[in-house]
């Protein structure tokens, strides 16, 4: 537990350096859960980093990868990896945002990955700010699962609640 504290306060500490240091460039830590539709318990626990460029104070785009994995009797991880453009639709201290994600999966759940969400960024110390958003996760798979039942499933998105930290 003190090794996850010396690096969360490493990161925070780097990251005000960056971003002070290098206009224009963006950077995002967020994790997140994924809750299933169907009956299943295909519910995932997500953790992604994105990085790229902010061109105005509304729009950014880049590109990351996510780390997301079920913990159901169909136990999957898989590796989204995708590009990812953010429109802030105010420029104030607290703003609303609308957020896409848009890329392919790899490792078990290989497939379409797409993510819309919206949310709202609370903007604490020059650069540095937290968010939440909700929205849908699509994760498309090409090979069927079928978990707890007969029942085919080749779309394992839902429903997802995250938030992040922005630089």
């Amino acid at each position: 537990m003190k090794t996850l504290r010396l690096l969360a306060v490493l990161v925070i500490a780097m990251t005000a350096s960056v971003c002070s240091a290098q206009n224009g460039y963006r950077g995002m830590i967020e994790g997140g859960r994924t809750f299933h539709l169907d009956e299943t318990a295909l519910h995932a626990t997500e953790f992604s980093t994105t990085h790229g460029y902010q061109f105005n104070p509304y729009l950014f785009v880049g590109a990351g990868m996510g780390f997301h994995f079920t913990s159901s009797d169909a136990e999957m991880t898989y590796m989204p990896l995708y590009l990812d453009v953010k429109a802030n639709l105010m420029q104030t201290k607290v703003a609303p945002f609308i957020d896409v994600k848009a890329g392919y999966s790899v490792l078990d759940a290989k497939g379409v990955y797409l993510s819309p969400s919206v949310g709202v960024n609370y903007n604490f110390y020059k650069c540095l700010s937290v968010y939440l958003k909700v929205g849908y996760t699509y994760q498309k798979v090409d090979s069927p699962i079928y978990a707890n039942s007969d029942k085919e499933i080749s779309n394992i998105g839902g429903i997802t609640a995250k938030i992040g930290f922005e630089f």
